[in-house]
């Protein structure tokens, strides 16, 4: 199944092989371009070593009853400002790449594609690039957590996309708030 050329699909699907292109390529001018299968291997066991350990903390935190300590319930809304900003961080990093350096704006603007849908689809792949950083490091604690018969911490999703989404948001706006003055 393929998308409709110059649907917002079809520029989605695009935006998301940037994304990994850019995330998977190497950096270094002397390596080959391409596909790093070594480095897909290492992410692999780093995020298995990931569930490894939120399976011990998600022990450790998640008792048997149902109310939460008053302290673990501070610490985990000071870690989500902290990731909160995080995510302002890599989505205005990810808005100045999108819009500006890659050099193809104004190509896409003269298309004869909406302008809604092509800066729909830049801000949809900053959200989902930025989400996806964090979901690899905080899923594992919410597969944990449901494994060990908490399912409210399948909450993490929703709470990490719209996170991310919100943080997106505000990062194009900012980019291009600081760009028009």
């Amino acid at each position: 199944m393929s998308a409709r050329p110059g649907s917002a699909l079809w520029l989605l699907r695009h935006e998301l092989r940037m994304f990994w292109y850019n995330m998977l390529s190497s950096k270094n001018d002397k390596e080959p371009r391409g596909f790093q299968w070594k480095l897909v291997a290492v992410w692999l066991v780093l995020w298995l070593a990931v569930h490894a350990g939120a399976w011990f903390v998600v022990g450790k935190v998640a008792g048997g009853g149902d109310a939460l300590p008053r302290q673990l319930v501070l610490a985990a809304s000071v870690l989500l400002v902290a990731t909160f900003l995080f995510m302002l961080s890599s989505a205005l990093k990810s808005s100045v790449e999108v819009l500006f350096d890659r050099g193809d704006m104004d190509l896409l603007l003269s298309s004869p594609l909406p302008s809604r849908s092509i800066f729909t689809v830049r801000l949809a792949g900053v959200v989902i690039g930025v989400a996806s950083i964090y979901l690899f490091f905080l899923a594992p604690l919410a597969h944990a957590g449901a494994l060990r018969g908490h399912p409210r911490w399948l909450a993490l999703y929703p709470v990490v996309l719209g996170m991310a989404a919100i943080a997106s948001a505000g990062a194009m706006l900012l980019t291009l708030a600081l760009v028009r003055w």
